[in-house]
């Protein structure tokens, strides 16, 4: 998720918060890699979700991806899970 396809995954998630969908879990298993504007995009779909009262879950998070998350902190600010069945639960 770097500079060129980052924005997708924004533009995916608009729809539905735009449609009133409070809570969208992203399983991120086969990401490998983030730059920080794929970051960015995380926080902005994040924004809009917790100005909806909602939340962004994500689940599957490890390896450099999760090192990034923690590194910046943000694994204070996203729910984090195991796995999709984790993430449904908690919601």
């Amino acid at each position: 998720m770097d500079a060129t396809n980052s924005q997708e995954f924004e533009v995916a998630c608009t729809p539905w918060i735009d449609q009133g969908v409070k809570h969208i879990i992203v399983d991120l298993t086969a990401l490998e890699y983030v730059s920080s504007m794929g970051l960015r995009y995380f926080v902005n779909v994040g924004k809009r979700l917790n100005d909806g009262g909602g939340t962004l879950r994500l689940c599957g998070v490890n390896g450099i991806v999760k090192q990034l998350f923690q590194i910046t902190r943000l694994t204070n600010v996203f729910p984090m899970h195991d796995t999709v069945e984790a993430a449904l639960a908690s919601v």
